[in-house]
């Protein structure tokens, strides 16, 4: 009897350990120049993509890819500890596009356009970047974890799907850059979101900011079924 208690115990650890590891694994992200989606984007737009922007683009990447491997891990390793959820798999490759197509989530894709000084004098940051890598990254991960609906969704359900669909990802990411310290990136990631055209994105933090990161956060750590 003692025995099959024992091993009762160690089969509950193991399996508590095994959830454990798995909770914090981090995905690694693997950085690319989308040459190819590129070629077909400019053909079927004309939008034209100047070889600057492509040289740059290339030049850049091995940096933006090892400042992605400390800072961008430590970012996704900070929701995980905020969450305390696992991200849906372990690793993603993540374009990066020149044509006039917007970040998106699905398929991942992140425009990078504004992150070279060829295409603008006034480019955005390198944190700023890897912001917007995190953000449609981000996307996958809430879309794994968040019911469809919540009180905060209920609340709100007035609001267009693009307000909708940023609250948690907008308080998930303030609630990542207050616990690392790095106010003044999220200061300069507001302020980028809040000078889209749109204005979406600027009411969602709007919401967030009003209503308080925490109250959308607990609904991403709550364990409740789609």
């Amino acid at each position: 009897m003692v025995k099959k208690k024992i091993k009762v115990l160690l089969s509950c650890s193991l399996i508590f350990f095994l959830k454990l590891a798995l909770a914090t694994t981090v995905p690694t992200v693997q950085l690319k120049y989308a040459y190819l989606f590129d070629s077909v984007c400019t053909m079927r737009t004309t939008y034209p993509i100047s070889p600057a922007w492509t040289e740059e683009v290339k030049r850049k990447l091995p940096e933006w890819q090892a400042s992605w491997n400390n800072e961008g891990n430590l970012l996704l390793s900070t929701a995980i500890q905020i969450v305390g959820k696992s991200f849906p798999q372990n690793h993603y490759t993540v374009p990066l596009s020149l044509c006039n197509f917007p970040s998106m989530s699905e398929p991942l894709m992140v425009n990078v356009r504004y992150s070279l000084n060829a295409f603008t004098k006034k480019h955005i940051s390198l944190n700023v970047t890897l912001s917007t890598i995190e953000h449609e990254i981000l996307h996958t991960y809430i879309d794994s974890i968040l019911p469809n609906h919540t009180p905060l969704l209920e609340k709100y359900r007035n609001e267009s799907q693009t307000v909708l669909s940023h609250l948690h990802l907008f308080a998930l990411q303030k609630g990542i850059y207050l616990s690392l310290n790095q106010n003044a990136i999220l200061k300069d990631v507001i302020s980028k979101d809040a000078s889209l055209p749109n204005g979406e994105y600027k009411r969602a933090w709007e919401i967030v900011n009003r209503v308080g990161y925490l109250a959308f956060i607990n609904e991403l750590k709550a364990d409740s079924q789609h």
